[in-house]
This record gives structure tokens, sequence and C-alpha cells, in this order.
């Protein structure tokens, strides 16, 4: 015996008005927590010109694991990035570098020299390596160095210690090691001038930062006080080269 099947029942559930609701809420508590990620998980640079990290928890670490400090008899401390230090041993193998103060010599006046950033730029270097092209860059930043002291003045710090006294980064906190510095070999009378190239390995994805900085610790190029020298991205000039 055959019975007549009842129609479905099309009309719309209590419930089915939620489940928009709910996938906004969920999207909603994404990109809160993406924005949070993006204010308290990035790089910062300290006061004292040194780059932390700072993490989601209220905390902070070193960015850098080779910070340098001075005991007040003049020994140098490596302070490394899991909050432990120690004294540089000039004797241990690829130590003596450290051990050297980036200082260029006696204590200088508040006028001693002046420091500009004359031009930055940015290299691009395509490697291919079997079907892939790997792209390594560098950024370049062009010091003026300018003695307005009656002392002559000169760099004679070695120039892998001389880095230490140097944080290239860009106004977002993104930071960029120095990889190598040329230039002011000669002493300096009042009022000449000479060109410092300072290198960083990397660098920062174009239009993700309004300028670039290279943070100068006080005496790494005679000045008292810590300096910032910064130019605008949009004046960076780009080259793409054969090899650094």
């Amino acid at each position: 015996m055959w019975t007549e099947a009842k129609p479905a029942d099309l009309s719309p559930s209590p419930h089915a008005g939620l489940l928009p609701v709910l996938l906004r809420s969920a999207a909603a508590a994404l990109c809160l927590c993406a924005w949070v990620n993006c204010v308290y998980a990035q790089q910062a640079v300290s006061q004292g010109g040194q780059p932390i990290q700072l993490n989601e928890d209220g905390s902070w670490t070193a960015a850098d694991p080779n910070r340098y400090a001075l005991t007040a008899d003049g020994r140098r401390v490596r302070l490394e990035a899991n909050g432990q230090w120690r004294f540089v041993d000039p004797s241990a193998p690829g130590e003596a570098a450290a051990a050297v103060v980036p200082s260029p010599g006696p204590p200088q006046t508040a006028d001693s020299t002046d420091l500009s950033l004359t031009k930055v730029e940015i290299l691009r270097r395509e490697v291919k390596r079997g079907k892939t092209t790997h792209v390594q860059t560098r950024t370049l930043f062009h010091v003026q160095v300018i003695n307005r002291s009656d002392s002559p003045f000169r760099l004679d710090v070695e120039r892998q210690a001389l880095a230490a006294g140097f944080v290239a980064r860009t106004s977002r906190g993104a930071v960029f090691p120095i990889i190598d510095i040329h230039g002011c070999e000669q002493p300096l009378h009042r009022g000449e001038a000479c060109a410092l190239l300072v290198t960083a390995k990397d660098s920062p994805v174009w239009g993700g930062s309004q300028s670039l900085l290279l943070q100068v610790f006080p005496n790494t190029l005679g000045n008292p006080q810590a300096a910032t020298l910064s130019q605008p991205m949009a004046r960076a000039q780009r080259k793409t080269v054969d090899r650094f």
C-alpha cells in the first residue's frame, strides 16, 4: 500500500541567521589578533641605539646577539641575547676585533665632527642555481664626515670592530647587519671631509617603509652624542649588479 510522501519543509531554520554572525565574529577576532601581533611582535631600537625585539607577551629580547658594554675600568663586555654576559677575551679565536672599543681616540669636543647621509643605494644581484633564481641585496649608506675640531681626526679602529658602532634599520624597525665599512682612512684636519661607505646585508621591502636610517653610537665617528642619519625610501637609488 502506497502512502503519499509529505513535502519537505523548506522554511528557514531559526538558527540559519546565526552562521553569518559567527563567521563575522571569527573574522573580526582574527583581524584583532593580527593587529595585536603587528603592534607588539616587532623590532625596535632603544634610546641607546641597541636593536631589541618586542614580544607579544609584553617581554623584550635583544635582536642582536652581539651587543657590547664597557665597565668602569674600561673592559669590554659581550651582552648575549639569552640574558647572559661575559668579558671579551682578546686572546680567544675571533675575539680580538671584538675586544677593541669603537672609539677614534681621546674624548672629542661637542663640535668634533659633522655627519651627514649623502646617498643610499640598494644593490640587487640575481644568482641562478639550476632552474631557480635567488636574489641577494645590499644597502649602501654613503656618510660624509667633516672634522670641526682643531685636533686631527682619524678612524684608527679595525673596521670589523667599528661595525659595532652602527645600526642600519628602517623606519618600521627592521634591522640589517653591518657587514663592511670602507673609507676615511687618512687623518682629517679641521674643515676637511671624507666619505665613509657603510654596507648592510639585505634591504627593506620596497614600499614597506618610509625611510632608511643609520644610527651611529657615541664616539664611533668622533660624535660625542648618538646620531641618527636618515633618508626617505623614495630617494634611495636602486641598481642591479653582477657582483657585490
